[in-house]
């Protein structure tokens, strides 16, 4: 089954670029394909507008549709709390650990770059 990485930068340009390619190169290392949404981020908008991916060393989708929100919903996802509401959960900044956590719960939804998570998100 495939797995997935969700990137959902947040931030100006810079720091969306960055972040896409730190999930990237994760994506790459862990035979994921990577879906990038930049539609919550300073952004506002969806990246295929703009971009095309040119180089391939792993499977990139520059837009969140419809269909791959119903998909992502139906699978595991790390963190837990964010199985089954990929398209609506919301997240608020921790000012005591420096980054996003879901507001309701308040887990951390963003995950550690430098080793995989064997069986989820797919």
């Amino acid at each position: 089954m495939e797995k997935y990485v969700l990137c959902r930068p947040r931030g100006g340009l810079n720091d969306i670029l960055c972040e896409i390619e730190r999930c990237w190169a994760y994506s790459e290392k862990y035979n994921r394909t990577l879906v990038v949404d930049t539609t919550k981020s300073g952004f506002r908008d969806d990246l295929s507008k703009y971009f095309e991916v040119k180089d391939q060393r792993a499977p990139v989708v520059l837009s969140l549709d419809t269909d791959l929100i119903n998909a992502f919903n139906k699978m595991t996802a790390y963190p837990p709390a964010l199985a089954g509401q990929i398209k609506n959960y919301e997240v608020r900044w921790n000012y005591d650990w420096g980054g996003f956590e879901h507001t309701i719960t308040g887990e951390r939804t963003q995950f550690s770059l430098t080793k995989t998570i064997p069986n989820v998100c797919s």
